[in-house]
């Protein structure tokens, strides 16, 4: 399940900026019906929000470290549960979306418009997602008590040493 929703967030991602990319001009901006949502497709060489505009190459290693840290966690999700895994591919998918930007053009093309809010892409939905449900179990999810582990019980005394025949008087 891990692998298919990591999967579907980086496919989404990059068939929506592949549309985007051919059917919009640099910088145009399409308004939807409703007035909550625009289109407006722009490249973002910063990170989140378009911060460190030229902070390219960092963002590409900080990319490549998250996807490596994430394949290497792939085998302990199981034990950490359903909503850490889901939480997890949704960042790793989300990561390889805008590495993969980064790698093709050297930077990551948005495109959703709120207005209000910087543009972004549905890579950076998966991502912000993801952290928001990781945490939200972090503040919110029971834990389980982990009991102190029991005290060692006291060990008898040791055994009184017999003298060899060699020691008898």
């Amino acid at each position: 399940m891990f692998c298919l929703v990591a999967l579907l967030v980086l496919v989404l991602d990059q068939a929506s900026k592949r549309a985007i990319m051919e059917g919009m001009q640099l910088r145009q901006s399409i308004d939807l019906p409703g007035g909550f949502l625009q289109l407006t497709y722009i490249h973002n060489s910063g990170g989140a929000f378009g911060l460190f505009p030229q902070g390219g190459p960092l963002f590409l290693v900080t990319g490549l470290v998250v996807t490596l840290g994430m394949l290497w966690a792939l085998p302990r999700l199981e034990r950490w549960g359903w909503w850490t895994s889901m939480a997890c591919a949704m960042i790793l998918g989300g990561t390889i979306g805008n590495l993969v930007d980064r790698v093709r053009f050297g930077s990551v093309v948005d495109f959703l418009d709120l207005g209000w809010w910087p543009i972004f892409n549905v890579a950076d939905m998966g991502i912000s997602v993801g952290i928001t449900i990781l945490l939200a179990q972090m503040l919110f999810a029971p834990h389980e008590a982990h009991p102190e582990p029991a005290a060692e019980p006291e060990s008898p005394e040791p055994p009184l040493l017999r003298a060899g025949p060699e020691l008898e008087a």
